[in-house]
This record gives C-alpha cells, sequence and structure tokens, in this order.
C-alpha cells in the first residue's frame, strides 16, 4: 500500500516535470525544442486531449480501455466530507467500496438523500486512511466520473479536514467528467450558458436503458455510471449533436 510520503514524493516528481516545461518556456524555446515525452503528456494522452469536448475525451478513454469509474456519498454539497466511496473497473468489478468516518457528523439532510448515518460510519476508518488505497487504485488509471469537478472538490476537503496533505488527483490521473460528456450526447441545449444542461444521473440511467438501482449509494452510482457510458460509447460520432 502506497503511503502518505510515497503520495507527496510521487506529486511533488510530477509537479517539477510540470515546472521544467514552464522554465523551458519562459526561457524562450521554442516548439521545436526536444523535451522528454513525460514533459509533453504527464498521462501520454493524445496531443489536443484537453481541447476535445467531454464526449470525445471519454471515447479517447474508452478507447484506451484502462479506466475506472469512481463515487463518492457525502456529508454535504458545499462543504462535506466523504463519507462513502465506490471504485470499479471497466467490467464492473469492484476494487472499492468503502465507508469513510468524516471528521463531522453526517447531517440529517444528507442522510436522508443516501441514507448513511452517523452510526453507519462510526468504526469505519477515516479519509487519512482510505485515501492512500484510492491512489493506489487510481495510479495508471484513467478515471470516469459522474460529476468529476465535485467529487474531486469533497475529496480535496475530506483531505483539509483530516489534516493531510491534499492530493492533485488531475495530476495523478487523467479525470473525465461523465455527467458533461452526457450532458453532449443528451443535447439539451442551454443558450444562456452556451452549453449544455446537466442531468441528474438517474434521468441518464434512465434515458439510455440502464436501470435504476440503489441511486445514492456510491456502488449503485458507479455501475449506472459505467451502464451510461458503455451506452453512449455505442453511438457513433456521425449520430451527436453538432
Amino acid at each position: 500500500m502506497t503511503d502518505m510520503k510515497t503520495i507527496e514524493t510521487q506529486l511533488k516528481q510530477a509537479k517539477s516535470i510540470i515546472d521544467s516545461l514552464i522554465t523551458l518556456v519562459s526561457n524562450g524555446h521554442s516548439e521545436s525544442t526536444a523535451i522528454p515525452a513525460p514533459i509533453k503528456n504527464l498521462h501520454d494522452l493524445p496531443d489536443g486531449f484537453e481541447s476535445l469536448s467531454a464526449l470525445q475525451q471519454l471515447r479517447v478513454i474508452v478507447d484506451r480501455d484502462n479506466y475506472v469509474v469512481l463515487d463518492t456519498e457525502t456529508t454535504g454539497l458545499r462543504d462535506g466530507e466523504v463519507c462513502s466511496i465506490s471504485i470499479i473497473d471497466k467490467e464492473g468489478e469492484v476494487l472499492m467500496n468503502e465507508l469513510v468516518k468524516p471528521t463531522r457528523p453526517i447531517p440529517s439532510d444528507a442522510t436522508r438523500i443516501h441514507g448513511l448515518t452517523n452510526l453507519d460510519v462510526s468504526e469505519a476508518p477515516g479519509w487519512a486512511e482510505v485515501a492512500p488505497r484510492v491512489v493506489d487504485i487510481l495510479t495508471g488509471k484513467d478515471v470516469v466520473v459522474y460529476n468529476a469537478v465535485y467529487d474531486r472538490k469533497i475529496m480535496h476537503k475530506s483531505a483539509e479536514y483530516a489534516g493531510i496533505e491534499k492530493i492533485d488527483w488531475k495530476v495523478l490521473s487523467p479525470w473525465v467528467c461523465a455527467m458533461e460528456a452526457f450532458a453532449e450526447f443528451y443535447g439539451d441545449w442551454n443558450d444562456f450558458h452556451q452549453s449544455y444542461r446537466w442531468q441528474k444521473l438517474s434521468f441518464a440511467a434512465d434515458h439510455c436503458g440502464v436501470a435504476v438501482k440503489n441511486a445514492h449509494d456510491a456502488l449503485g452510482d458507479v455501475l449506472m455510471t459505467l451502464g451510461i457510458v458503455k451506452h453512449m460509447m455505442i453511438i457513433t460520432p456521425e449520430d451527436l449533436p453538432c
């Protein structure tokens, strides 16, 4: 198992690579300057990956055939902590399905959503113990999440409240948001925001013919997300909204 010191070392090495690239650019090196492959592309993603739409990024990740799906349940939307986390592989095999004891009590409003109580997590490990195991699973993998920005934010908050170093999850692994990909796939355009409207996970599952089971349960949600991803990848690019 990776300990926190090893994690910090790995992240410092990755940041050192990025800093080296910045130094090259600031010193006036042209694009033709020989740069080692890890500096050019930390995760060996194709050129222009960041400029692709979420749905196009998801297709790249699925084609790489090396992804996992992650979901968390939390103590709140804005200032919450992880109280449950699940990770499965591309075949649906469970790699992690763990209750997590937050540093603060689970509010009743959150319990009404996911059903988890303070008693449920009373004997569970804290985030400081769970985070290194998450790192072990995600290292070398692509990560698909339904609302990826939110889950990363909550994982950062959990580290903050646990009093441990925050992990730069996007440096550790490429992350793709299945929610943004489905918004594009579904095609409900918002003129005001100039983007596709986000849809709830249960709506996306129902639209894709995926059984809605155990919604707001981390394991149930990753299984639904995997089903949605597989459904969207059946559609050819010509069938996507313009």
